[in-house]
């Protein structure tokens, strides 16, 4: 697997016994007066990971020491610290985390700002949570803030061709702005927007050429929700995923967003103890990357 900034991802052995995963949400619980309880949950989650490999074998120390110079700040793109991760074992038709695959959630992602709603969706009934989230840009917003404040960033596997498919609707010429970046020297494309459908069995679009797929001219693409003043973008599920299969579904996402250690690196770092007793860390998926915020 591999891990690290876009740019600079490194490979490491795949934890031992796979990787402890959750996906967790916060919660409030009230105590109220007349007995029983409230509770107020988060609509969007995010995933903690552990991985952990175990000791008693020569070499893992090497093998590792990527994944160290990682925690200690060794390994760096020079733009931002946030961490991505490409897991071959992870199911690949929507590699999107889950608060982009279900898109009525970006609702949430923006913090409130620009004051976007989730409103019921009326339509194909085979669309599984049956929401949306409606985007109004008046005319002296910032389109620029909005792309920066809700985007995401996702690395890509090498060789193979992306598809991308935005279910929702518009006025004007509102939707996905789609960039990809050059992996020889870390500069991202012009944008190309993508309009939603309303259609299921449309088919899923490419994203670059297979040629430049073949070549991995690529290595990470950023999606941004994008309007243009006085208009308006209703987005209910986005798929980006390594097929082009028109079926009539909704894939829902099975990636992860940008990540950030969150605990020790168990284990003292010189190479004897960790061939003999192995190593562990934690992290946190984030929501934003810091050098993608816009000044407010």
């Amino acid at each position: 697997m591999k891990i690290g900034p876009l740019g600079r991802m490194v490979e490491i052995p795949q934890p031992d016994s796979g990787m402890g995963f959750n996906r967790e949400a916060d919660f409030e619980v009230s105590e109220l007066v007349g007995g029983g309880r409230m509770v107020e949950r988060a609509p969007v989650t995010f995933g903690t990971f552990n991985m952990s490999w175990k000791g008693g074998r020569s070499g893992l120390s090497k093998n590792l020491q990527p994944l160290i110079d990682l925690y200690n700040g060794g390994i760096s793109n020079g733009t931002d610290d946030a961490l991505y991760m490409i897991d071959p074992g992870v199911k690949d038709d929507n590699i999107l985390p889950p608060y982009w695959a279900s898109a009525w959630q970006l609702a949430h992602v923006a913090n409130g700002v620009f004051r976007p709603t989730v409103q019921t969706m009326t339509g194909d009934p085979k669309y599984p949570s049956r929401k949306v989230a409606r985007f109004t840009l008046g005319t002296s917003q910032s389109p620029v803030m909005m792309s920066k404040l809700i985007s995401i960033n996702v690395p890509l596997s090498p060789g193979r061709l992306p598809y991308l498919k935005v279910w929702g609707t518009r006025t004007a010429t509102s939707g996905i702005d789609v960039r990809l970046r050059t992996a020889v020297n870390g500069m991202w494309s012009s944008p190309v927007r993508y309009a939603p459908t309303t259609s299921t069995t449309a088919a899923p679009t490419a994203i670059m050429t297979a040629l430049n797929a073949e070549s991995d001219l690529y290595d990470a693409v950023k999606l941004s929700v994008a309007l243009d003043a006085s208009s308006e973008l209703s987005l209910g599920h986005i798929t980006l995923g390594y097929t082009n299969d028109t079926a009539a579904s909704f894939p829902h996402g099975t990636g992860v967003g940008p990540l950030q250690f969150s605990s020790a690196l168990q284990g003292t770092l010189d190479s004897q103890t960790i061939d003999r007793i192995g190593l562990s860390v934690d992290l946190t998926e984030l929501r934003h990357v810091r050098s993608d915020l816009p000044e407010m």
